[in-house]
């Protein structure tokens, strides 16, 4: 699977540490054309999905959960 950054908090206190939180935590907003940082929530979602009877079919992929920031 291939996430963008989600609001966790090691990324904000990374941001806290770098002296610059609320530009480094816009600065990485803007890289996701979603408008925002990705949810621990919404990861979790698609490693339930991937984990569940669900996706027993699937097999050799690639999931991106990355609210467009690769498809840029």
């Amino acid at each position: 699977m291939h996430s963008g950054f989600i609001d966790t908090p090691m990324v904000r206190d990374y941001a806290t540490q770098s002296g610059h939180h609320d530009g480094l935590l816009a600065g990485l907003v803007a890289l996701h054309p979603a408008g925002r940082l990705g949810r621990a929530e919404e990861v979790a979602a698609v490693v339930a999905f991937l984990a569940s009877n669900e996706a027993s079919f699937m097999t050799d992929s690639e999931v991106v959960v990355d609210g467009g920031y690769t498809a840029q």
